[in-house]
């Protein structure tokens, strides 16, 4: 291969690294992924991090029968510490903000890996060019958005930032594990199309009413009502059911269920330990084609995917 051949071959790749992005636009971080800011609670133990943003919402808010303030902002939880820093201008590298009120829950208290500090790089190659970093979700958001709530809101353990292209590379060893998948749980990549008869026949019948009804003989016409009396479950077909039904697109009767739900569905007829090892597998997956040098502290592949375990 010439300089020359080399060269297109490498700006193609560009390009289509480009394009990746483009298409993916859940993935493009919209601000910083990792927060840090720390949130305590009235008697001192740290409950979470959070970005600037949620903690300038507890700044700014007010105790609706009281009108006290809900939180304070400190520079450090130990009173002696605080002192010194105050008296020497000394400013925390992260906002640190104290709850003014008892929470009904202590938040993330006890938890190593939400309670430690996260550096906005890539995972992969260590970059902090936040304008090249992009949210990857270990477990494919294809599959994450149908996981029940418990999953979800667990999430963040499985949402780390990546460069671009380190992202992209990625991608296509996971789009392989998807195939794979794909026949496992009988799951086609392109989703899996049904079709209501019922509701596609009562369509077809209203519209022929609506349209042609004065041309048609009559037993015609009571084909066409039996079709809509089928699907609607009552006796009287008015002309309001069949103007509803003729001015419902056909789409409507037809279903396609995605790749990602369809696989869902089944890990969850499966139970919880299923989709344990299903986002598992995916983590070991990570670790094997991307090899990410730089995780975060305390992140573990056996780590609960729910948030009631």
């Amino acid at each position: 291969m010439n300089k020359k051949e080399a060269k297109n071959i490498n700006k193609r790749e560009r390009t289509t690294r480009r394009g990746w992005r483009v298409n993916n636009e859940e993935n493009v971080r919209k601000n910083k992924i990792y927060g840090n800011c720390r949130v305590y609670s009235p008697n001192g133990n740290l409950m979470f991090l959070c970005v600037e943003k949620k903690a300038n919402w507890y700044l700014d808010r007010f105790d609706e029968e009281t009108g006290e303030p809900l939180a304070r902002e400190i520079l450090h939880i130990n009173p002696v510490i605080q002192f010194i820093m105050n008296l020497f201008n000394i400013k925390p590298r992260c906002k640190k903000i104290q709850l003014l009120f008892e929470p009904k829950q202590e938040g993330n208290r006890g938890d190593k890996y939400s309670l430690s500090r996260k550096d906005n790089r890539c995972v992969v190659t260590g970059s902090q060019n936040l304008e090249r970093l992009t949210k990857h979700h270990i477990t494919p958001y294809c599959y994450r958005k149908y996981l029940p709530d418990e999953y979800k809101s667990a999430n963040s353990h499985d949402v780390v930032p990546i460069l671009d292209e380190a992202h992209y590379e990625y991608e296509r060893h996971a789009d392989t594990l998807k195939q794979v998948l794909s026949k496992k749980y009988k799951a086609p990549i392109d989703g899996n199309e049904t079709v209501n008869h019922k509701f596609f026949y009562a369509i077809k019948s209203a519209v022929a009413l609506r349209h042609h009804l004065d041309s048609m003989p009559k037993e015609v016409i009571e084909s066409h009502k039996n079709k809509i009396r089928e699907y609607t479950d009552k006796k009287n077909v008015t002309q309001k059911i069949i103007d509803t039904l003729s001015e419902t697109g056909y789409e409507e009767a037809k279903k396609v269920k995605s790749h990602g739900e369809i696989v869902v569905e089944k890990l969850i007829e499966q139970g919880d330990d299923a989709i344990q090892e299903f986002v598992e597998m995916w983590r070991e997956h990570f670790i094997k084609y991307a090899k990410p040098k730089y995780m975060p502290k305390h992140w573990d592949v056996k780590r609960s995917a729910s948030r009631k375990k």
